[in-house]
């Protein structure tokens, strides 16, 4: 998605539409609720005039029922990687959602969950919807905050949440069964069999979780403190390292090691502009015991600062970082997070 403003465009996210693809059933798309918003859907008038759907008059959450609404009830989709229109957001446009505080996102939110739970929609687009408010909503944009954390009426934010509680399984639906992210199921389950940790969980996964994590079984693990070892392990999709500059068979090689779950696919490796995934390009490479390999002399972007990204399972992106994950209770590795930066040495020189 691309975002122009003015003297600026700029590009602010990367949809799933990362293929050629008709006649798909639309509310079974891979996480297709986590984006409920205008913006990277085009759809037909009839579908919207056919079922009398129109946005509520509400200060918060409108474009999230309608769209969840004409998701759950178009009966095909398309998808396709081609652009076909862009979105004016002026810098300074003025907008309900700064005006609006969490509290009372969490009202309106709490709304459209009410009406979401009446609507007459296939079971299992409401199912993923629920799932969508849930998480997101409910847990990694309400309890998972700093504004949690520096609250001192935490008790609206455990009234919120029970309340969100009391709607879903009042409708008969089983609250861990729609969490589908160990994440966020670990955050429900402390918050009701480890109370009085809890507010010390949120901040350990806000301040310190990617401050402590390992590597077992060639996958990157997140350590908990020792008060939540009963918790699922956390692991991350694919965690990508550099390993240096290696010469086989005369041939220079960049060298990425892959630390990543069974499932994944690595489709491509990407050059890409540090701070600007507008522009990039795709290199060769070769993939061979858990190893990324790149021609060294492949390995050049014209007169442009790079970071190495690689995409897997279709549309997932993660850029290669530069060090290895560490957990040390003594000391803390520095920028054990940064990422891999390549610099031009084509750039001109002004004096």
């Amino acid at each position: 998605m691309v975002c122009k403003k003015p003297n600026e465009i700029r590009k602010v996210a990367n949809f799933a539409s990362y293929k050629e693809a008709n006649g798909l059933v639309p509310y079974e798309f891979y996480n297709i609720f986590r984006a409920v918003g205008p913006w990277g859907k085009v759809f037909k008038r009839s579908t919207v005039i056919d079922n009398n759907m129109k946005f509520k008059n509400l200060k918060y959450g409108e474009d999230k029922l309608f769209y969840s609404e004409l998701i759950s009830k178009s009966q095909s989709a398309s998808m396709s990687p081609e652009p076909v229109y862009h979105v004016n957001r002026y810098a300074d446009n003025i907008s309900l959602i700064k005006a609006t505080d969490m509290m009372e996102k969490s009202q309106f939110n709490l709304d459209v969950l009410k009406e979401i739970i009446q609507m007459e929609l296939p079971e299992y687009a409401k199912e993923q919807i629920l799932c969508r408010i849930l998480e997101m909503d409910f847990i990694s944009r309400f309890l998972v905050t700093k504004t949690f954390l520096n609250s001192n009426d935490k008790d609206f934010f455990y009234q919120q949440f029970n309340e969100v509680e009391s709607v879903i399984t009042g409708a008969g639906y089983e609250m861990e069964k729609l969490l589908i992210n160990d994440k966020y199921k670990n955050v429900y389950h402390t918050y009701h069999h480890n109370q009085k940790n809890f507010v010390s969980y949120i901040e350990y996964m806000i301040y310190e979780a990617n401050a402590y994590k390992y590597i077992k079984d060639h996958m990157v693990y997140f350590k908990y403190p020792e008060s939540f070892k009963n918790l699922v392990e956390l692991k991350t999709k694919c965690t990508a390292i550099y390993n240096g500059t290696r010469l086989i068979n005369n041939t220079f090689y960049e060298v990425i090691e892959l630390y990543k779950q069974p499932n994944i696919a690595i489709d491509a490796v990407k050059l890409v502009k540090i701070k600007d995934d507008r522009f990039s390009k795709k290199v060769d490479f070769i993939v061979e015991n858990d190893c990324i390999y790149i021609k060294t002399d492949d390995l050049k972007f014209e007169d442009t600062d790079f970071n190495i990204s690689i995409q897997y399972n279709g549309f997932d992106q993660v850029l290669v970082r530069a060090t290895y994950p560490n957990f040390n209770d003594q000391s803390k590795l520095k920028r054990q997070n940064f990422h891999l930066e390549f610099i031009s040495d084509k750039k001109k020189l002004f004096h």
